[in-house]
């Protein structure tokens, strides 16, 4: 096994349906079926967020991680009015505890 090893992950995500609940704002328009009601649906439109990572093996039970998510720095909704996080990375060690 190498000492460096990299991955890259992609989530594609389509346009989807939702309930905005608490968000009268983001009511539909009566529809032709119940003229008399208004809906709580909307769509939410779909996305790409991308990350990728790195790993060093400073020894047989040790390695040097950098994670990078969201590196287009995408804004998205990943449920209707939660906001996705934006571009952020973070650097750490595993440890291989196993005999």
């Amino acid at each position: 096994m190498g000492r460096l090893s990299a991955n890259f992950d992609t989530r594609w995500i389509g346009d989807r349906h939702d309930n905005s609940f608490f968000f009268p704002q983001l009511r539909t328009v009566a529809n032709a079926t119940r003229p008399a009601f208004s809906t709580d649906l909307t769509v939410n439109p779909g996305y790409v967020v991308a990350g990728f990572g790195v790993d060093y093996r400073v020894d047989r039970r040790a390695s040097i991680y950098v994670r990078v998510n969201n590196v287009g720095d995408t804004v998205y909704d990943s449920a209707l009015g939660y906001p996705g996080l934006p571009r952020n990375a973070m650097v750490g060690v595993r440890f291989d505890v196993s005999r």
